[in-house]
């Protein structure tokens, strides 16, 4: 089986990041796989094992309007000379890739899986606006051969809004902990003040800023640190300040890995306005740390079972800090109990499904490239 993935660089990101480990994963276990990189700068790169060929362009492609247009044309290239059997666009940004990859390999070419990375239908869209991008992502997925969501509340949501036929959809559980990551042994964390941990783009997606105003009315000692990198670090820095929040509220940049992080943690928050599939939380129940989250993905209600974490109104930052207030006030959960009600989302059996649905594709596109080849003749008259 030869897999091409394609990813327009190596910065931060997590349908990247996700894209990576999946590609050197099925790697180890024996698949040839080559990733189609735009740029390969970023701090991702060395999620790329030796095992993987690396296809880059000759000039790096930056990210701009239309440079996924340029990434796609390359890595048709790319195909060509590789010749995989299935090509993997890992999220809604290389939708669009489809189009082109289709268009310039042909019918006869390799299958093209898309994975869906967001949530197709979000609050507080114009409906107009929400059945032009409907209509545009119907457009772009007729051109991929499947496409797969991360869980079973997105399945439906994807059969919903897009019109393909149920065979052209899968559900595979998003590849977010590693084999290496085994359930924590120590009981629960105490710590005085209690660390609250949040990460992210700071971006207007995830709202920090509702967080930080969240953190404000708390009546009570506690530490909040917010990892990631964006736009709005000055905004939300000023915030801080203006708030008076600043020995108690600090934003520590991007991390490579946040479960050193998690491991002294007493919460982890998510303040998104919206998400497709919302790993971190996974990340966080896997490190055995309870959370409370707003309730901005259909996927939510799948990863944080009752009693595991708290779910807030998108947006509300008064029910925001309750939830934070109820959630200290109750004894500390049990961590292993919590990294074993999120065991399905490990990397190694993510992989071997999407392994086995590229094996299915590529058979069946075998079987039907023969037929084309050698139709089947009509009985002659007699």
């Amino acid at each position: 089986m030869r897999i091409l993935v394609v990813v327009h660089d190596f910065q931060p990101g997590g349908v990247e990041r996700i894209a990576l480990r999946l590609a050197s994963r099925w790697a180890a276990d024996g698949e040839r796989v080559a990733i189609a990189c735009g740029n390969p700068a970023g701090t991702l790169g060395p999620l790329v094992s030796n095992e993987v060929q690396l296809c880059t362009p000759s000039h790096p492609i930056i990210r701009s309007r239309f440079s996924r247009n340029a990434v796609a044309a390359f890595a048709a290239r790319a195909a060509r000379e590789f010749e995989p059997d299935v090509i993997f666009l890992p999220g809604n940004f290389y939708a669009g890739m489809a189009v082109i990859l289709k268009l310039r390999l042909g019918r006869r070419g390799p299958a093209i899986i898309l994975r869906l990375s967001n949530m197709l239908r979000r609050a507080g869209r114009r409906r107009a606006g929400e059945a032009a991008f409907l209509a545009g992502l119907a457009m772009k997925t007729a051109f991929a051969d499947h496409i797969v969501a991360m869980s079973p509340e997105l399945l439906d949501e994807a059969r919903q809004s897009l019109p393909w036929s149920a065979e052209r959809f899968s559900v595979i559980a998003e590849p977010v902990l590693d084999a290496a990551e085994l359930p924590p042994q120590s009981g629960a964390v105490g710590r005085e003040p209690p660390l609250l941990v949040a990460a992210g783009r700071l971006a207007g997606q995830k709202n920090f800023a509702m967080l930080i105003d969240a953190a404000a009315r708390l009546d009570r000692p506690f530490r909040l640190v917010i990892y990631g990198e964006g736009q709005q670090r000055k905004q939300l820095e000023k915030q801080i300040a203006s708030l008076g929040l600043a020995e108690r509220v600090s934003l520590a940049g991007y991390v490579d890995e946040l479960r050193p992080a998690l491991s002294s943690a007493r919460l982890f928050i998510l303040s998104s306005d919206y998400e497709g599939f919302p790993a971190v939380l996974v990340e966080a129940l896997g490190a055995g740390v309870p959370v409370v989250a707003t309730d901005c993905s259909p996927a939510i209600a799948g990863i944080v079972a009752k009693g595991d974490g708290v779910l807030v109104p998108v947006g509300d930052q008064a029910a925001m800090a309750t939830a934070i207030e109820t959630s200290l006030d109750r004894p500390p959960p049990d961590r292993q109990r919590l990294a074993a009600s999120v065991e399905r989302y490990r990397l190694e059996q993510s992989a071997a499904a999407y392994r086995d649905l590229f094996h299915e594709l590529a058979d069946a596109a075998d079987d039907g490239r023969r037929r084309q080849r050698h139709p089947r003749q009509p009985a002659s008259a007699k």
